[in-house]
């Protein structure tokens, strides 16, 4: 039952986010475009509560979904021209970096978190972070994008050999490492296309159409991932006995 649940629910904030790409892109009316944001909204309100039973083991979801939440109202303010574009770009920076500090203090709860995810998802952050920091100015963002697919590369590397070494072989060993190599995919892809984005080699149009083949590949992601299995175990619970400051 969880494992279908679940990819319900991820279906279910894919289909808004898709929405609002694709009604951005044919440049439909703001009240069309602002309808899925508003129902990402209240889908992460109704989801927040039923997950906070188990808030030890479901932390990083929860903190993810208040993400979005914030983010979306990022987004909403945007389209009423109450931030203009480097506003928003601040204000997202601004609330991941609030919440990389929020996953730091939280993801050390004891036999909850393992070491390497904890650090795999605070560099992430801090990735995403400079990454909307700087992508208003195009100079500055070209470089930073560059830098952030070395750090990508390096981080995700360094993860997948970790996960290797310390996690039981299995099926949710597997499936952490399929999650972990589409991340990687998918964010290298955004990476590699918003530098050359900066860059001038391609335009809006161009750069809208990869956005939309990459959320089609998320959609394919939670097929497979749903596929190979859904799991409520706590991610360090599927290690083996080591030490927490193992990266």
């Amino acid at each position: 039952m969880f494992r279908n649940r679940s990819v319900l629910w991820c279906l279910l904030l894919w289909s808004f986010l898709f929405s609002y790409t694709w009604l951005t892109h044919i440049n439909a009316q703001l009240k069309w475009r602002m309808l899925p944001i508003i129902m990402n909204i209240m889908s992460n309100l109704v989801l927040i509560p039923l997950l906070a039973n188990k808030a030890s083991s479901t932390k990083s979801i929860i903190l993810a979904l208040c993400w979005s939440i914030l983010i979306s109202t990022g987004i909403v303010l945007h389209s009423f021209e109450l931030l203009d574009a480097l506003a928003l770009n601040i204000y997202i920076a601004s609330m991941t970096a609030i919440t990389s500090i929020v996953w730091c203090v939280m993801s050390h709860t004891p036999h909850i978190t393992e070491g390497g995810f904890h650090w795999y998802m605070w560099v992430m952050l801090m990735v995403l972070t400079f990454c909307a920091g700087f992508n208003y100015q195009t100079k500055n963002a070209l470089m930073v994008f560059i830098v952030s697919i070395a750090a990508t590369l390096v981080v995700h590397g360094i993860y997948i050999i970790h996960v290797f070494k310390i996690q039981p072989s299995g099926v949710q060993k597997y499936q952490h490492i399929f999650r972990v190599s589409c991340g990687f995919f998918l964010t290298t892809i955004v990476l590699i296309c918003s530098s050359l984005f900066h860059a001038d080699k391609i335009d809006t149009n161009v750069w809208q159409d990869i956005i939309i083949g990459v959320e089609f590949g998320l959609l394919g992601a939670i097929v497979v991932d749903f596929l190979i299995g859904f799991t409520q175990t706590p991610i360090k619970q599927t290690y083996e006995a080591t030490n927490d400051n193992v990266i």
